[in-house]
């Protein structure tokens, strides 16, 4: 099975990234605290400032997320603070 490609590339400008590692953190009452995730890697939230695309690339991008919405398919992305896909 081939992954879908996110539509747009490069990323626009003022993007905000999110990181989540789902933890479960036990507190103490010394106040130390201990966490545990099933992550290895963080999952990441993008968050697009769809106001100031241009209306093309801003209908790919709805496409793109309708097509996607509701499932649990990954898909590729190039980072853009890493670049790494």
């Amino acid at each position: 099975m081939a992954l879908a490609i996110f539509p747009i590339s490069p990323l626009p400008a003022n993007l905000d990234r999110q990181l989540f590692w789902a933890d479960n953190v036990n507190r103490f009452d010394s106040g130390a605290r201990q966490a545990m995730t099933p992550y290895l890697r963080p999952l990441h939230r993008y968050e697009m400032p769809i106001q100031a695309m241009e209306e093309t690339r801003e209908a790919t991008l709805v496409g793109f997320v309708n097509s996607m919405r509701g499932r649990v398919t990954p898909f590729l992305m190039k980072d853009p603070y890493d670049f790494r896909v």
